[in-house]
């Protein structure tokens, strides 16, 4: 049996402890008892009972808070490769008393990032980045005062672009970056600690051993199919005329979306127009069916036969500085005569 009086950080969680019985005394202080052999060994899932042998496996975790050995040896903290060293001698039970096998490394990924993301041209690329504590900060540097943040750089036209977003010092986060994507482009993600060198004084050092992330960002066009439920067939003279235009739009992807909407008809020799649809709105996979809120007026300025034009076009906003053909008809209007 092994008896010990601790003091845990705001990140150890008690219940994660698989070395002893730990019994709260006040506030950050537990007195840990009835640690045996029995526990280490299920801990490390290994089969000796031989204490040195527990003592050097290489099966424990170095994230661990409580764990036999020190930090120390040749150690990369730019890259972030911190190294356990293992005692040699003079083992102890009590080394393994709060030992979490399970523990992370200080700034760890809680939920998996995707590989890819591809959204529809001129939207952007939400890209969601959970990161949680571990236990504790390697020690190796004597680490006065850590703060961390989210490095998320982007090449745009051969510059690289650094968003910077802190974390807080402990629990979890969840944050949310939003990026243009007007053409296909890798965002790189990295954690990384600045540690406290001297007064006022920071390095930085990488956070997580595997903490480099690359999502590659790719756009699509959007994700629509539509058709003129009425198709206008060729017509011979009168100019003007008028006609009810409706059509069908269908979403083909389960993603919602809302874009504003125009109905642009156009043609050579055409008065050219623009109806405005206002915000069409889909929840995801869906088939709607649109039209203008009454007729609308066809005027040629020739005399001649032309081709009139009729496009449903869509962008992110009602100012059509990207206009997207989503859906296409015509018809030709043979001799309309010159307008009144």
């Amino acid at each position: 049996m092994a008896y010990k009086f601790i003091y845990i950080t705001e990140d150890y969680k008690v219940a994660a402890n698989q070395c002893g019985t730990m019994t709260h005394v006040i506030d950050n202080q537990y007195w840990v008892f009835e640690i045996n052999i029995s526990q280490m060994r299920v801990a490390l899932g290994v089969t000796t009972n031989d204490l040195g042998a527990l003592c050097t496996s290489e099966n424990i975790n170095k994230w661990a808070q409580y764990k036999p050995g020190a930090w120390g040896g040749m150690t990369d903290y730019m890259a972030a490769l911190f190294e356990w060293v293992l005692p040699v001698n003079n083992f102890r039970l009590g080394d393994f008393i709060g030992y979490n096998h399970n523990a992370k490394p200080p700034v760890y990924y809680a939920e998996t990032l995707p590989e890819s993301i591809q959204v529809e041209i001129y939207d952007l690329a939400v890209i969601h980045v959970h990161l949680a504590r571990g236990e504790a900060a390697p020690v190796a540097k004597a680490i006065g005062a850590v703060k961390t943040q989210l490095d998320v750089q982007t090449t745009w036209a051969g510059t690289l672009t650094h968003h910077r977003i802190s974390v807080p010092s402990y629990g979890d986060e969840m944050i949310t970056i939003e990026i243009p994507v007007e053409y296909n482009l890798n965002l790189d993600i990295k954690p990384f600690y600045y540690t406290l060198e001297g007064p006022g004084e920071y390095l930085e050092v990488s956070a997580i051993e595997d903490g480099f992330r690359r999502v590659a960002l790719s756009h699509t066009t959007w994700q629509f199919y539509g058709i003129f439920i009425h198709e206008l067939v060729d017509r011979t003279g009168g100019n003007p005329f008028e006609q009810l235009i409706t059509w069908q739009l269908s979403r083909t992807i389960n993603v919602p979306k809302s874009v504003s909407a125009r109905l642009h008809v156009h043609g050579t020799g055409f008065h050219e127009v623009n109806y405005d649809m206002g915000v069409l709105s889909f929840a995801g996979m869906e088939t709607k069916t649109f039209g203008t809120s009454g007729n609308i007026e066809f005027l040629s300025d020739l005399g001649a036969t032309t081709t009139v034009i009729l496009d449903i076009e869509f962008d992110t906003d009602n100012s059509f500085s990207h206009p997207q053909l989503i859906v296409r008809s015509s018809f030709v209007w043979t001799t309309p005569g010159i307008a009144p």
